[in-house]
């Protein structure tokens, strides 16, 4: 398993991106406009995504932030082209 760590502008421009390379769906169900669906499949490997704003985790930086947990061992992760960060301390939150 891999973190992948994205920042986009907003949550517009995460789910459209996320959409666009992942085929994934959003589904801001809740009340609160948090996502309920987080994890999906691509290219037959499972990913998660944490949208850090969901679980009230602090950034140094604006933006929607997203952790993107791939699976795969085989297979190489997807390209989010300019939305990978490097954070210098990142925060993770999945409950495996």
């Amino acid at each position: 398993m891999v973190t992948i760590y994205l920042r986009f502008s907003d949550r517009a421009e995460a789910l459209a991106t996320l959409a666009a390379v992942l085929g994934h769906v959003g589904s801001a169900g809740q009340e609160d406009g948090r996502e309920m669906t987080t994890s999906g499949w691509f290219a037959g490997t499972r990913y998660d995504l944490c949208f850090l704003s969901d679980h009230g985790v602090p950034t140094s930086t604006s933006g929607e932030h997203v952790n993107f947990l791939w699976w795969g061992t085989q297979a190489s992760a997807p390209d989010f082209g300019a939305s990978l960060i490097a954070p210098q301390t990142p925060r993770c939150c999945f409950a495996l």
